[in-house]
């Protein structure tokens, strides 16, 4: 497994295309931080094959995949401007087909890569919280200290 990690991090250093695909485009800290969350560890050797496979699927597709619920609860939806695994533009053309069947909000998090919750952490905590306790939650733009790309 050693080999076959240090081949897979050794291209996602060299392939660009394959670390777009990678949030952060930093294999070595994803998989890292997996490491601190068992339910995560325990699928790395998976996560790994799949990896190799060009597989970037995270779960399995089952009948309700890519199909509308007739209902739904309200839901917010945290999504960075700059995710290189869903495309901004069709994110929020997804909220809006979904925005039919029960309230949405959608909360852009300005240059955030995908997985707001762990790279803009603070964002995501302060807002979400705001939602579970149900208080009011606009559709907006947020810039998150840990993600805004700064001027050189």
């Amino acid at each position: 497994m050693d080999s076959r990690l240090e081949k897979l991090i050794q291209r996602s250093q060299n392939d660009k295309k394959f670390a777009e695909q990678i949030p952060g485009q930093n294999l070595s800290s994803i998989l890292g931080l997996m490491l601190d969350i068992p339910k995560a560890r325990n699928r790395l050797p998976s996560i790994i094959e799949g990896l190799e496979k060009n597989d970037f699927t995270v779960y399995q597709r089952d009948e309700y995949f890519a199909t509308l619920p007739e209902k739904m609860p309200p839901t917010i939806i945290f999504q960075g401007t700059l995710d290189p695994k869903t495309d901004y533009n069709a994110a929020t053309r997804h909220i809006e087909k979904l925005s039919n069947v029960g309230k949405v909000i959608l909360i852009s998090v300005k240059d955030a890569p995908h997985f707001i919750a762990l790279f803009a952490q603070n964002s995501f905590a302060k807002i979400a919280s705001k939602f579970v306790e149900g208080k009011l939650i606009k559709d907006t733009l947020v810039s998150d200290e840990s993600v805004v790309l700064k001027n050189q």
